[in-house]
């Protein structure tokens, strides 16, 4: 009997791996006669491309399909010890596989646009140039992303042997710098510096501080017990001239301007945490454990939350925060996500919902954005869903002048704009494919798509 849509993407991650133990035949003959599952297996197999071509460590390359597989064996093996019928087995196995393959990636939905170009009323087009990047980095993290101030525009460049960290002039496209720094991105711009994840000498991670004016590097931090790429995390600024960051279960806190270090520290127990956010007064971390806040200049911890449910210990969870509000996304090993929201007020969560794979949050004061299988608006005191978008894909949510602002998946792909209130359609340009954010300056905005270009894109007039 021919395998049904819905049978061959359960197992199509499976069968982008190469795993012997799919329906190699039948995946095959359906793969042969549909367009949509044929373009799911084309976007999987490009990500296991991707991570293969992405991992820091030359080992990686090696090892990979075995990490996959003994890392799948743990995750099952910690779930409820029933008897599991081979059928479900093979289910348990894609979930797992998909949660460390994808690395935060969900299955990416299917079906008819909902946003077309001819409800565009926000006028939106592409620049005659593009600017090859052809970096390659770890999918969902950001790493490949681009950051803009003013005329410069700060991205990876594949130069062969490296892939370096090089500023660009955004209205000629013309190189103005090349840093020299091998980086893995993780990208942040200060004031005057610019920050990235660079391997280091001693087979360990660097966080590197490079002038923005002239690509020149001014220190690096060296980590020197790494973990898998799948636990490096964008450092992320902290009052008082500090830089905070986190790889795999170590928090590291640095004085920006010098790179001196101030405290470090490891989680106990945790095996990944999250990137860090923070307000006027505290540092938080989540882990796979639980939540934590911390004094940013010692490292002290002031209140620690355990979860009461359990946490694939393979991947990374997600925060948010605003003000008095901190939320967080957690995997599930059923391969469900866990949204918690904590009033930090009174450390008492005002809401908790479980909702498919969970892969951005963007928050604003009154409301929480997901990327899910979906877009969804929820109310951020209560939680309620105030609106919900079907979209396919893998680009973060960015929130723009009273817009979400994404990238669509499905056909021949699309940058959607919706109205952040209603969720009604705004514009869409078609034809673009990306796994990064959309960076929007003033009347621009700039996107890297799959092919590593950068697109310039005029917002209106």
């Amino acid at each position: 009997m021919a395998m049904t849509c819905e049978e061959v993407q359960s197992s199509i991650e499976l069968f982008a791996l190469g795993d012997s133990r799919t329906e190699s035949d039948e995946i095959q003959s359906h793969l042969a006669g549909c367009p949509t599952c044929r373009t799911l297996e084309r976007e999987y197999r490009q990500i296991v491309k991707s991570l293969k071509q992405s991992a820091p460590f030359k080992q990686a390359h090696i090892d990979y399909e075995r990490d996959v597989v003994r890392a799948v064996a743990e995750e099952i093996g910690e779930m409820t010890p029933r008897p599991v019928q081979p059928f479900r087995w093979v289910k348990l196995c894609a979930m797992a596989a998909c949660l460390l393959v994808m690395l935060g990636m969900w299955l990416w939905s299917q079906g008819k646009m909902l946003v077309q170009d001819k409800t565009s009323v926000y006028p939106a087009k592409l620049t005659s140039y593009l600017i090859p990047a052809q970096a390659t980095s770890v999918p969902t993290s950001g790493a490949d992303n681009i950051v803009v101030r003013d005329r410069d525009m700060f991205l990876l460049q594949d130069n062969g042997a490296k892939t370096n960290l090089v500023a660009i002039n955004t209205e000629t496209g013309n190189q103005v710098w090349d840093s020299n720094v091998d980086s893995y991105g993780h990208l942040l711009l200060g004031k005057a510096q610019l920050y990235c994840v660079a391997p280091s000498q001693n087979g360990g991670l660097d966080l590197v501080a490079i002038d923005a004016k002239n690509g020149q590097t001014l220190w690096r931090h060296t980590q020197n017990r790494p973990r898998l790429f799948y636990g490096l995390c964008t450092p992320v600024f902290l009052p008082n001239d500090q830089i905070c960051w986190t790889v795999g279960h170590t928090i590291h806190v640095l004085r920006s301007a010098d790179g001196e270090i101030l405290w470090t520290q490891n989680a106990p127990g945790e095996h990944l945490l999250s990137t860090a956010v923070a307000d006027d007064h505290s540092l938080y971390i989540a882990g796979t454990k639980g939540l934590y806040q911390l004094d940013p200049n010692s490292g002290k911890q002031l209140w620690h939350i355990e979860y009461e449910f359990a946490i694939s210990r393979w991947m990374k969870p997600l925060l948010a925060i605003t003000e008095n509000r901190l939320c967080v996304a957690l995997r599930e090993r059923t391969g469900q996500s866990v949204l918690i929201c904590v009033n930090l007020r009174d450390r008492k969560a005002l809401w908790t919902k479980t909702l498919p794979p969970i892969s951005h949050l963007c928050m604003t004061q009154e409301r929480l954005y997901v990327r899910s299988q979906n877009i969804q608006a929820l109310d951020l005191a209560s939680g309620d869903l105030l609106w919900n978008i079907p979209s396919a894909g893998c680009s973060p949510i960015t929130y723009a002048d009273g817009r979400i602002w994404f990238m669509d998946a499905r056909d021949q792909g699309a940058l959607i704009s919706l109205d952040a209130s209603s969720g009604s359609p705004v514009s869409a340009l078609a034809g673009l494919r990306s796994c990064n954010a959309l960076v929007d300056l003033n009347d621009r905005a700039f996107v890297k798509t799959h092919d590593g270009a950068v697109h310039v894109i005029h917002l209106g007039g």
